[in-house]
């Protein structure tokens, strides 16, 4: 069993992919960071 907590980047970017599915009008807008911030899931 793994107890170790979620890095907050990752909870950030599936958060962020989750809410574009469901609402078309979030962007997204980064510095050159999408990696870093995990927001290139979003898409």
């Amino acid at each position: 069993m793994n107890n170790s907590p979620k890095q907050l980047r990752l909870t950030y970017g599936e958060a962020l992919a989750e809410l574009g599915e469901v609402n078309s009008d979030i962007v997204v807008v980064d510095a050159d960071m999408a990696d870093g911030t995990r927001t290139v899931e979003f898409k």
